[in-house]
């Protein structure tokens, strides 16, 4: 009938259709940053912010336990200010061995020029001077022999004409036996100075020269020695507080990485419950 009819008509309209799935999983984040155990070293967890705690940048995550660490900082710390010390030590052992290799090579550098000019100051003064008044002896002794062998010989003739005695006579002969004598002393006196005192005060004299030249060999040779030592225990003692000084902030890095912040804003989830496999499973 047209009742029948009218009963089961309707309207037609687009409306949504939802379609579902049922199925099993685990959510991930699009977006994870892990945080590992940074140190070196197995360490104890002192703080632990909780699971599911909303974490901003910056908030402390974990607090390892770096009381070990931080011994070792302040052992360290103390070993490298006794090197430093020891450092200072050694630098200035090195500039007062420089001033005092300076100071040697002065001396002895001064011994030489006093030994060249005692040389020298021989040579022209004192070996002239000694001839001069060598050859002038032998001079005087020439003609005071001259005179008194005159003077003898007239004495023995008046002493043959009578007009002096024997003993004025006598006393002209040993004068003039005298004069023979200081004039072969004198020439004696001049052989005597130029083959042996000439030479023995040479020899000497360049022989100081020699031992002052070769004293400041010595004194140049036993520097350098010197200060290659004390440059050697500068260079080894920069060497340890360099090492020190690395091995001092490798340890402090170390004590700050105990402390673990949050790189950025995010949920906190532990490993253990994220990846049940083998990543999760780092202590």
């Amino acid at each position: 009938s047209a009742n029948e009819l009218t009963a089961h008509r309707a309207v037609a309209k687009e409306t949504p259709f939802e379609g579902t799935t049922t199925a099993n999983g685990e959510l991930e984040a699009r977006e994870k940053i892990e945080i590992r155990n940074p140190l070196d070293q197995q360490s104890t967890i002192v703080k632990l912010m909780a699971e599911g705690a909303w974490a901003k940048k910056g908030d402390i995550l974990i607090q390892l336990n770096a009381d070990e660490i931080q011994q070792k900082v302040d052992e360290e710390a103390l070993r490298l200010e006794s090197a430093r010390a020891e450092l200072v030590a050694a630098e200035n052992s090195y500039n007062i061995q420089i001033n005092e290799n300076a100071s040697k090579l002065r001396q002895a550098e001064l011994k030489v020029s006093l030994a060249e000019l005692t040389l020298q100051q021989w040579k022209e003064g004192d070996v002239k001077k000694k001839r001069q008044e060598l050859d002038l002896a032998i001079d005087k002794a020439v003609l005071e022999l001259e005179r008194l062998s005159e003077k003898y010989v007239r004495s023995q003739q008046l002493k043959v004409e009578g007009f002096i005695s024997k003993d004025e006579c006598d006393r002209d002969e040993v004068a003039y036996i005298e004069a023979i004598s200081a004039y072969t002393t004198a020439h004696v006196a001049r052989e005597v100075y130029d083959n042996y005192e000439y030479r023995k005060d040479e020899k000497q004299k360049i022989s100081d020269l020699d031992e002052a030249r070769s004293e400041a060999e010595r004194v140049r040779l036993n520097n350098e020695i010197e200060l290659a030592s004390k440059e050697s225990k500068r260079n080894t003692q920069r060497s340890q507080v360099a090492i020190m000084d690395g091995r001092l902030t490798k340890l402090k890095k170390d004590r700050d990485s105990a402390t673990i912040s949050a790189p950025s804003d995010g949920l906190v989830v532990y490993g253990t419950s994220i990846d049940r496999n083998n990543w999760g499973r780092s202590e």
